[in-house]
């Protein structure tokens, strides 16, 4: 599916999503309501019963009746169920009522009925569902049941037999006749001491009726649900997808080098963060490219001057002119610009070196730092003895890549000694917040930098304030990011005097260094 549009892929699992839940509703709520829609059936029974009662006369007795049964409403059997028959005075007979037999009539009422009441109660919402067809009969010692009633002896027999055992007033039953259920209530009522019940019955087709209802409702809300996502998936992909559209093209543009053009994204979502993320990516780029640019400038400039005075002077002294005055001061000078033509090369490939270790799994080892200031200082005591040092260093153990911290110690030490004056003060101290938290400050007396020149001292080949350039302090930066040390300097006065203070902030045992790439 990946490798579909983008606007097929949602529309798919919107499809998908729609068809599982419709799915899964009509399997289950069927079946998950199929108790409800039975007691639903019995609660239409129920309420059938309750404009009903049963009332003694005779025919022709209708005086003897109270007037509010006057204008009441016969049951009577008819196609094989009692239903509501229109309105009558009594005495009025149902079929399977004859004289000096008990008839059923309607719940008193104060004056004649305009509505039939009962027939409110039980029929259902015009246009959504029919509600099941509810017959009633009657039983009792009295009156016989009829045997033209359409429905089956045996059923007939179980009425009997379970309105003669009943002890409450109302009791709910269920038949299976065939394939089909029959659902029944009986209530039983008190007549001149004598019980008589009322069977209020309808078959059991109501529920599945309904289920199926539900069914085919369900089913067409899927279908309508799948016609309606297709157009909600097309704008969500269209969406979703322009600005990666934009990305996409502007990402053609930078393969080409063509990275000057801001990529500008005003949203505040999952997608905007990559849009944000991408533009900081295309300056990352421009200024990465402006640097190599300078350095390959740079570098061919601290690589060429050497090589065109040893050329120079080499010339000159194979036509025998020497131009220091003698052999061997002229000798010095080819000799002294081969060592920085040499330094230059060697920092350049040490500077390679680390940032291809910086995309690589390095192994760590533990190692004490303090002594290994303490050695690479008596190095460089050496080279100007007149210099004043003040050490204090803490024991402090740490684990990286031992080689990597040596170097980055001499370039370090190796500007401080170039740029001093009198004093040079090395410390290694532990911060006041944790014992595994240590700072080292390198401060000397020398001129102090300038403030636009602090935050890019460490770039590679930025000029120095001889006016040469270098690679030292880029190199002390790389190995300690490397490391997830930080680094950096600010001008600050140390007893009175102004200098340059250089610090390293790590920590024991190292944080991991950055993921490689």
């Amino acid at each position: 599916m990946k490798n579909r549009p983008l606007v097929v892929q949602i529309w798919l699992v919107c499809t998908g999503i729609t068809l599982s839940v419709c799915g899964l509703v009509a399997i289950f709520l069927p079946w998950t309501l199929q108790s409800f829609f039975t007691q639903q059936t019995y609660d239409i029974l129920q309420d059938s019963q309750k404009n009903l009662s049963i009332v003694s006369a005779k025919t022709g007795a209708a005086s003897a009746l109270p007037d509010a049964l006057l204008y009441s409403k016969v049951l009577t059997m008819q196609e094989g169920s009692v239903n509501i028959l229109a309105e009558e005075p009594v005495p009025a007979i149902g079929a399977f009522v004859s004289p000096e037999q008990t008839i059923i009539l309607e719940v008193p009422r104060q004056t004649k009925p305009t509505s039939d009441f009962l027939g409110m109660n039980i029929k259902g919402v015009p246009g959504v569902l029919k509600m099941p067809d509810v017959g009633h009969i009657v039983i009792s010692d009295a009156i016989p049941l009829s045997s033209s009633l359409p429905l089956p002896d045996k059923f007939l027999q179980a009425v009997q037999e379970d309105a003669q055992k009943q002890q409450v007033n109302v009791l709910q039953y269920s038949h299976q006749i065939d394939d089909k259920t029959l659902f029944y209530v009986i209530r039983k009522d008190e007549i001149m001491q004598q019980p008589r019940y009322i069977v209020s019955f309808a078959w059991g087709n109501y529920p599945n009726n309904l289920a199926m209802s539900l069914f085919w409702r369900l089913l067409l809300l899927m279908l309508i649900s799948l016609l309606l996502s297709w157009p909600v998936s097309l704008f969500l992909a269209r969406y979703i997808s322009r600005p990666l559209v934009l990305m996409e093209t502007q990402a053609a543009r930078i393969a080409e080098r063509d990275w000057f053009e801001p990529f500008v994204l005003d949203r505040r979502d999952e997608i905007g963060k990559l849009g944000r993320a991408f533009e900081n990516m295309r300056q990352r780029l421009v200024k990465q490219d402006k640097t190599q640019q300078s350095f390959l400038q740079n570098i061919s400039h601290e690589l060429k001057t050497p090589v065109m005075v040893i050329r120079s002077y080499a010339q000159s002294m194979l036509d025998g002119i020497y131009p220091k005055g003698t052999l061997d001061e002229s000798i010095l000078v080819i000799n002294g610009e081969a060592e920085r033509l040499e330094k230059r090369i060697r920092d350049l490939l040490y500077l390679t070196k680390l940032n291809y270790l910086s995309t690589k799994e390095q192994k760590r080892e533990s190692f004490n730092l303090t002594e290994l200031l303490e050695q690479r200082l008596e190095r460089f005591q050496c080279r100007r003895p007149e210099l004043i040092w003040t050490v204090k260093l803490v024991s402090f153990c740490t684990t990286g890549d031992r080689e990597q911290w040596g170097v980055a110690i001499d370039n370090l030490l190796d500007n401080q000694i170039r740029y001093a004056v009198k004093r040079i003060v090395l410390s290694l101290d532990a911060l006041a917040d944790t014992t595994e938290k240590v700072l080292l400050r390198i401060w000397n007396d020398g001129n102090s930098i300038e403030n636009e020149l602090i935050d890019s001292l460490f770039e590679p080949y930025q000029i120095g304030q001889d006016g040469e350039f270098g690679l030292g302090l880029a190199i002390v930066k790389q190995i300690t990011e490397f490391h997830g040390a930080k680094i950096w300097a600010s001008n600050e006065v140390d007893n009175g005097e102004e200098g340059v203070a250089f610090y390293i902030k790590l920590c024991s045992p190292l944080s991991a260094p950055p993921s490689p790439m």
